[in-house]
């Protein structure tokens, strides 16, 4: 009675397990879940068992055993019969969303496109509203700088202004080109200078700014510009070039007078240093010739002054020892003025005052000398003043030391 009864309790308790087990399944939780589920259930089943049996039997361990086998099968049956439902659930799933996501990845792309068409045309349609009224803005300046068409400064300021507005513009490009060329053939050298200058800084520009297609025309004329540069400079050198060389030849002329003449007036130095400061000395540097002509030029120049200035400082010298001469001649004759008169030791009164020669004597000596001699003369008696001039005649010339 006792074995029944334990027996009908192991398999209620069995039965209930196994229930259990089925509930969990049912549930369709994780795999792992499950599995944790099933680990204790089947220890507490074991744990009840256990104190049923009481004693440990034999037979009833056996029965166990082979029960727990079963049930352990039987339950890794039913994980796998889960896991392979669950797995086949899944990829149905998976297929389904598969489809769906190519669905909305068709109606995205769909839709990009049309917004990408519709954007297109907006952008175009803003474009061609953008440049047709550029164009018209362009058209508007044209019309304003015809105006102006006798007026070529008036027009390349203008045209400037445009170009500033729309530097890819070829046709004002154009006309700015046939209006700058008549200020750069203008007579006026600053005119013509700045001309060049604008048309090679506004050529620039618009080589930096042209359309691809417009590239070759903007090149064309920039080199154009720079060419008119080169040519002005050319001219320029020239020019510049032909007015050292003919004022190099004046002051040649003027210093070749100077082998003849030992003094210049101060108008004829004046003259000289006019025309050697304009030479430039740094240009001519880079014409030997020239500059072999000038070195001569400045050669005599520097030799010539540099005598005219030691003629100078032995002309002053021979004007202070005629200024003591004189002086002594005077006071000797102040103190023997009785003798002189009479013309006794009259050479020797004459030693001193005559023999000077005026083309070296400053004015200022000149007159010391007319005064001290009209004074002298005029004391001298009646028959000894013939003496006294004959001997001042005569009396040998005093030169420069």
């Amino acid at each position: 009675m006792e074995w029944a009864l334990l027996i009908t309790s192991v398999i209620s308790i069995l039965g209930i397990s196994v229930l259990y087990f089925q509930i969990l399944l049912l549930k369709k939780d994780t795999p792992q879940k499950i599995m944790n589920d099933i680990i204790q259930i089947q220890e507490i089943n074991t744990k009840k068992i256990k104190e049923l049996i009481n004693g440990n039997n034999q037979f009833f361990e056996e029965e166990i055993s082979k029960f727990s086998e079963e049930l352990e099968q039987h339950t890794k049956q039913l994980f796998t019969d889960n896991i392979i439902s669950q797995k086949s659930s899944f990829n149905d799933l998976l297929v389904k969303y598969q489809s769906e996501f190519k669905s909305i990845e068709r109606n995205i792309m769909q839709n990009i496109v049309e917004r990408l068409d519709e954007t297109q045309e907006e952008i175009t349609s803003k474009l061609d509203f953008y440049i047709n009224e550029e164009l018209n803005e362009i058209d508007k300046w044209i019309h304003a700088i015809k105006k102006y068409k006798n007026s070529p400064a008036k027009c390349v300021a203008m045209l400037e202004s445009a170009l500033n507005k729309y530097p890819s513009s070829k046709h004002l490009m154009n006309l700015y080109k046939e209006n700058i060329l008549f200020l750069i053939d203008s007579k006026s050298p600053v005119i013509k200078r700045q001309a060049i200058e604008r048309y090679n800084r506004t050529t620039r520009v618009y080589l930096d700014n042209c359309r691809v297609e417009d590239w070759e025309f903007a090149e064309e004329i920039k080199n154009h510009s720079l060419k008119l540069g080169n040519q002005y400079m050319n001219d320029i050198e020239s020019k510049r070039l032909s007015k050292i060389k003919e004022t190099i030849e004046e002051l040649q002329i003027k210093v070749s007078k100077l082998t003849y003449r030992k003094n210049l007036t101060d108008e004829e130095i004046n003259e000289i240093e006019q025309l050697d400061n304009q030479v430039d000395k740094a240009f001519i540097a880079n014409y030997p010739d020239l500059n072999d002509r000038y070195n001569e030029v400045s050669k005599m120049l520097i030799q010539y002054f540099s005598t005219v200035e030691n003629d100078e400082s032995r002309i002053k010298e021979y004007n202070l020892n005629a200024i003591d001469s004189i002086q002594i001649a005077y006071n000797d004759f102040q103190n023997n003025d009785k003798s002189y008169k009479k013309g006794e030791n009259i050479h020797k009164l004459v030693s001193k005052l005559g023999g000077w020669d005026s083309k070296y004597l400053y004015s200022s000596t000149q007159i010391y000398f007319q005064s001290a001699y009209s004074e002298i003369f005029s004391k001298l008696d009646l028959n000894v003043k013939p003496t006294f001039t004959e001997k001042m005649v005569n009396e040998q010339i005093k030169g420069i030391g």
